[in-house]
């Protein structure tokens, strides 16, 4: 008796040890084609053949009709075992549940509806077909075809064996989210997790684990580990913290940096029955230096790796921002993927090392610690060298750099001040530098492709310096016959700008220049009296506020000075403003009204042109050929084409002030004009005599 029951014990225990290890399948279970109501109430199910839950984030069903895909639905959530779950149509007719509707389903079904190569498609998270089913004739028209219940495992093939066709009218006379029950083998295994979540080298680490079992009692739960897959050697037993949650009983002992940690989890009913889960790991990240990560190259050594790093924040751009080790080449990196800290905090990151558009990145990061810190100062470094791999992720400071390219559009921009240029990138602010202008800009070096280069922060880190350009001459308005008042496109040099030998007029000597007080763009030039017709100025020598020097500059102007007598306007030069109209006043006051009929003979001498013509405000074209011209003759009070004689109009309209002199008949608001088709819209101006 005694050695049979030994025998007996040996062959259970060998009978426990090959039995198999319990897996989760997912495949698909039902196709119904019901004969009514079949545009909103076909489905197709799937079904959960094994013993643990198997998340769906990411699979897709497929519908296939006449042997082309049609439909797609992207699963989600997760599918328990012996759970089945129907994808269909949003808004079905007859009520049945629907776990993954689509109201595009009907649309795209008028194919698929039980005959020759109609079925479907599994496809798992990481896109591979795991069930491939076209039927190849009508066994599921108007009727359900649904999964024998022997069959565990998905297909690559339709086998017309595995499966049972039974005409159905209806949906609900088929068996949507009903499939077979699951006889229960083992434990089923949930969520498994450490704690904490990312390790470190020197932490100890704790597994939980959700484990449940609806049919039978759980007796044991064991975590076995080792650091070589497949070598599982160390076992520690997981406790029930409540709630289904077992936790191990010790932690797993702390590890070396760059060691990986693989463990499998067992459970044990009293069936008896065992559940195990597939082997799972945590690797340990490598301490090293923001100079280790960047390497020598343009391709960081540790490409793919797990690290943490140390190093201050220097610059934040949402959720990415770089750190600093140190100053000098190769001691900068960008870090994505978590909200950037502000900026000059000490930070310990976790991430993987990666090279993306150009710059070698810690991507995935992790912020372990956060605490005070300095930023270090901008190495100061010409653009051409700035530009090279060693700077990347360094913050850089380039100083009178000029820009060389501003294109809003693309955009891009450019500054330049030894060995080449750099871009200045948008990633913080749109730069908009100026073309010419000369600028101090400090930010970290980005490699990337579309503007590698210079990264500012915010608007501090771009300070003006100057430009690059000569002044520009605005205006020239004479003054009398013997001053000019020039208005410069920037501030001048009061030095440069105040040198009479600067300057050189055709037909005249400047005497004197005198910059305006209070306007560093405004020069008053007195000179020689002028003769009429058109003149040049010429300047050389004249600088703006950052050394830009013209040098042959020449400005053509009209004059016109009439037969203003010497000294006639004397008390009204260099004033503006109201002391200006006073000084003008007095001028002209005491003056001798004329009738409106003299008008004609007083425009003899105060509308005349060099070439005995009227001078007319409205058709006169300085400097050119105007398209007619009068004699003092061509008056004929009334014309029936325009450029047939010219009449006198007020440039301020009479209604205003009426038949009263000296308005009504002042030379200088009435004035001669075009007649014929310009119609009464007299100019609210004074002409220019």
């Amino acid at each position: 008796m005694k050695n049979l029951l030994a025998r007996l014990s040996v062959v259970l225990v060998i009978l426990m040890v090959l039995a198999p290890v319990v897996r989760a399948d997912v495949l698909i279970s039902e196709l119904c084609d019901p004969r009514l109501n079949y545009l909103t109430d076909r489905y197709i199910e799937i079904y959960n053949s094994g013993a643990v839950a198997v998340d769906l984030t990411g699979w897709q069903l497929i519908a296939v009709g006449n042997g082309v895909d049609i439909f797609t639905w992207n699963l989600s959530g997760s599918i328990a075992p012996g759970e089945a779950l129907v994808a269909g149509d949003l808004t079905t007719i007859t009520a049945f549940p629907v776990d993954f509707p689509a109201e595009a389903w009907s649309a795209s079904l008028t194919t698929w509806n039980g005959n020759v190569n109609d079925g479907a498609k599994l496809k798992n998270a990481s896109a591979v077909v795991v069930e491939s089913l076209v039927v190849p004739s009508t066994n599921f028209e108007n009727k359900t075809m649904v999964r024998n219940p022997d069959v565990t495992a998905p297909s690559l093939s339709f086998n017309l064996a595995q499966w049972t066709s039974t005409a159905v009218d209806l949906a609900t006379d088929a068996t949507p989210g009903v499939h077979n029950p699951v006889v229960s083998q083992g434990p089923v295994l949930g969520v498994i997790a450490t704690v904490p979540a990312s390790p470190l080298p020197g932490q100890t680490v704790d597994v939980q684990a959700t484990v449940t079992d609806g049919a039978a009692t759980i007796t044991a739960v064991t975590l076995n580990w080792g650091t070589v897959s497949g070598s599982l050697t160390n076992a520690i037993a997981m406790s029930d913290a409540g709630g289904g949650i077992y936790a191990t009983a010790t932690a797993i002992p702390a590890q070396l940096a760059g060691a990986t940690v693989y463990y499998t989890i067992t459970a044990d009913n009293d069936i008896p029955a065992q559940t195990v889960s597939a082997e799972l790991s945590y690797s340990l990240p490598t301490v090293v230096t923001v100079q280790a990560i960047q390497g020598v190259g343009t391709v960081s050594p540790l490409l793919g790796q797990t690290v943490v790093t140390n190093g201050v924040v220097t610059a934040g751009f949402g959720t990415t921002f770089v750190i600093q080790d140190g100053t000098g080449a190769r001691s900068g990196l960008w870090v994505e993927g978590a909200a950037a800290p502000a900026v000059g905090s000490l930070v310990e990151v976790r991430g993987v090392v990666q090279e993306n558009d150009a710059n070698t990145t810690l991507g995935s990061v992790q912020i372990n610690s956060v605490t005070a810190g300095s930023a270090p100062s901008a190495t100061v470094l010409t653009t051409g060298i700035a530009i090279a791999e060693d700077w990347e992720g360094v913050l850089v400071q380039v100083v009178n750099a000029s820009c060389t390219m501003s294109d809003a559009t693309t955009p891009r921009w450019e500054v330049s001040n030894s060995g080449g240029a750099i871009a200045v990138d948008d990633l913080g602010l749109a730069p908009a530098l100026v073309l010419g202008t000369r600028y101090t800009i400090t930010g970290p070096v980005s490699g990337r492709t579309a503007a590698a280069g210079l990264v500012p922060r915010s608007g501090a880190d771009i300070v003006f310096v100057g430009d690059t350009a000569v002044p520009l001459v605005l205006a020239v308005v004479p003054s009398g016959t013997t001053g000019l008042q020039l208005t410069f496109s920037e501030a001048v040099s009061a030095v440069t700008a105040g040198n009479p030998a600067f300057y050189a007029l055709s037909g005249s000597a400047v005497t004197a220049a005198t910059p305006l007080p209070g306007d560093p763009e405004v020069v008053t030039l007195t000179v020689t009296t002028m003769a009429n017709g058109t003149l040049t100025l010429t300047i050389n020598g004249v600088a703006d506020l950052y050394g830009n020097v013209m040098s042959g500059v020449d400005v053509p102007f009209a004059f016109y000075g009439g037969n203003i007598p010497a000294g006639y306007y004397a008390s009204a030069e260099g004033l503006l403003g109201e002391t200006l109209r006073g000084a003008l006043h007095n001028i002209i006051d005491g003056h001798s009204s004329i009738s409106y009929t003299g008008l004609w003979t007083a425009y003899y001498t105060t509308d005349d042109k060099p070439n005995g013509k009227v001078w007319d405000m409205y058709s006169d074209v300085p400097d050119g050929t105007p398209p007619y011209e009068y004699d003092f003759t061509d008056h004929p009070g009334s014309a029936g084409a325009e450029g047939t004689g010219f009449n006198r109009e007020h440039s301020w309209p009479a209604s205003w002030f009426g038949d009263v002199s000296p308005m009504n008949t002042d030379v200088f608001m009435v004035h001669g004009r075009p007649d014929g088709q310009r119609g009464e819209q007299p100019a609210q101006q004074l002409p220019v005599r």
